[in-house]
């Protein structure tokens, strides 16, 4: 296993690559997106050091059928799909951690596909501002609105309005990229129950725990 640093807006897979590398997040974010086509995306998963990314690909080296763009920059741990399914196979720890992670991962994704669905973009803004605030453990992070827009699949001009509500709310402030939360049990007020669904399982289901 070696470590590789990413700068954000790294494309790792696309829906029609295969996953020949399996990769644990350390101070990085990766932003799993279903495509429909090269405009319209959806985020269904967002990983930090809870997570992994390339379990799918484990048994034969599957398509991902997803596009992975780093989100945040930072580092990942990173191994051969082949390697670590060796690893894997003689380790039934390793099999129990890959197996609650597909869980929560699946649990999270099929939220996150409800929560946009049913709720209002202002409340999943918030959601997704308090999952990558969750993810980073910090209060200050960086992220455009076209970012926004492709991760919550509207349109711009949509996320610059919704963002304008929480910062005159005063919960955000949010300048050139750079997001602050300012109120953080606020900002959970406005964001869906989603949020703490996702965190929970996130919590319960943690594959750091278990490779750290």
């Amino acid at each position: 296993m070696h470590t590789h640093a990413f700068v954000v807006g790294t494309v790792l897979y696309r829906h029609d690559e295969k996953m020949d590398t399996v990769y644990f997040p350390n101070d990085c974010l990766l932003s799993l997106m279903a495509e429909v086509k090269e405009e319209q995306v959806l985020e269904i998963a967002l990983l930090g050091r809870e997570g992994m990314l390339g379990y799918s690909g484990l048994a034969n080296h599957q398509h991902s059928g997803l596009r992975v763009i780093v989100q945040q920059s930072g580092s990942a741990d990173c191994i051969s799909a082949t390697e670590f399914g060796q690893v894997r196979e003689h380790s039934k720890a390793v099999q129990e951690m890959c197996f609650s992670y597909g869980e929560m991962l699946y649990a999270e994704a099929s939220q996150i596909a409800v929560c946009s669905h049913f709720h209002l973009l202002e409340a999943r803004l918030a959601r997704s501002l308090l999952t990558m605030r969750e993810r980073l453990q910090s209060d200050h992070f960086f992220i455009t609105h076209e970012y926004l827009a492709l991760a919550l699949g509207v349109r711009r001009v949509g996320v610059t309005k919704a963002a304008s509500v929480l910062q005159k709310r005063e919960l955000i402030s949010y300048s050139r990229g750079k997001v602050s939360v300012l109120d953080a049990v606020g900002l959970q007020a406005v964001s869906c129950a989603c949020f703490q669904r996702i965190i929970g399982h996130a919590t319960s289901k943690s594959f750091t725990q278990g490779r750290r």
